[in-house]
């Protein structure tokens, strides 16, 4: 039998709400040569139960650890993978039934060391956010770039087809003491390690499911309980993204500086809606965020409203904390 030419890591955990849905859809690609590790983390809700339910099928390798987190779930899978290419999805999300097939047609060229698709945000109050950007072939630097900016594909790994030699020839793994930006860290470093085009097409082929309310409401109410420990992570991760960066890397590192502008601006939204009294923190974020303003609004891509919200948030949050308040 030959080997698959690629392999699709789904690490899970107390997903047995949407882990067959998940699975049926990765079983449901036009293309069909392709092997699937799934990688349980210690779930409680009876995953494993729905899990076992596929043990016969031949495409797909149930795997189990203690609790560990994500990133090791990830890296224990990656460390079985034998094929050409490698890819990811979450538990929760589904894909679109050309996903893979569109993400190998990247390949076509043999200058490509990266295929990426578009990736449909669905939220759970029904709406459904797309980002506008062209598809296109891109330069190193200028793909990091891309996948940073506003409009762009991101930095997931889910919307992501790697090539498997330049992962293992260059030992690149999931950082595991991150958990913010963790996705957008490994990518970036893997494009810096591959030194060459990076395909990106925007067919919205990846649905990434938003739960738990609108878009800013999930995720300020996400930061609210653990502001501190979110904020210093995602700033330990910038660190180490800007530290695998050439020094010519210049319009990268104006892309972290954005990064970090608005998400210390979310830190402050966050911090209001929590009432917190941490002036210290507040000032750092502040100072973040008013360093980075002349560069944000010189951004052609970030929306008239985003740099709206970022200019009340450093001379009159307290505007801001009405409005969030009133959507939470």
């Amino acid at each position: 039998m030959n080997e698959p030419l690629v392999s699709i890591i789904v690490p899970t955990y107390n997903s047995a709400d949407t882990i067959k849905t998940c699975i049926d859809s990765i079983l449901s690609q036009t293309f069909t040569d392709f092997v699937v590790f799934i990688i349980d983390d210690g779930s409680s809700d009876g995953t494993l139960e729905v899990l076992n339910g596929y043990q016969l099928n031949t495409r797909i390798n149930i795997m189990s650890q203690d609790n560990s987190g994500v990133s090791v779930a990830r890296n224990n899978a990656l460390s079985k993978v034998t094929t050409k290419y490698i890819t990811f999805v979450d538990s929760d999300d589904y894909v679109d039934s050309k996903w893979l097939e569109v993400l190998v047609a990247g390949f076509s060229n043999s200058n490509i060391v990266l295929s990426t698709v578009g990736v449909k945000e669905i939220y759970s109050d029904g709406r459904v956010k797309l980002r506008d950007y062209f598809s296109n072939v891109y330069s190193n630097e200028e793909a990091i770039s891309t996948l940073m900016s506003e409009n762009g594909p991101q930095g997931y790994l889910v919307n992501k087809l790697f090539l498997t030699s330049i992962i293992k020839k260059n030992k690149i793994k999931l950082d595991k003491d991150l958990f913010m930006a963790e996705d957008l860290n490994f990518v970036i470093r893997y494009i810096v390690k591959a030194k060459n085009k990076v395909a990106v097409n925007n067919s919205p082929l990846y649905n990434y499911i938003i739960r738990n309310g609108s878009a800013n409401g999930i995720r300020l109410t996400a930061l609210q309980s653990n502001y501190e420990e979110t904020f210093d992570n995602f700033m330990l991760s910038m660190s180490k993204i800007r530290a695998s960066l050439p020094n010519s890397y210049t319009l990268t590192q104006d892309s972290c500086d954005l990064m970090e502008g608005q998400m210390a601006i979310n830190y402050m939204r966050a911090m209001q809606l929590m009432r917190s009294s941490d002036r210290k923190k507040w000032s750092r974020m502040r100072s973040l965020a008013k360093k980075n303003r002349a560069l944000y609004f010189r951004t052609a891509d970030i929306s008239v409203k985003k740099k709206l919200i970022y200019l009340l948030m450093l001379f009159s949050p307290i505007v801001v904390k009405f409005l969030d308040q009133r959507r939470s």
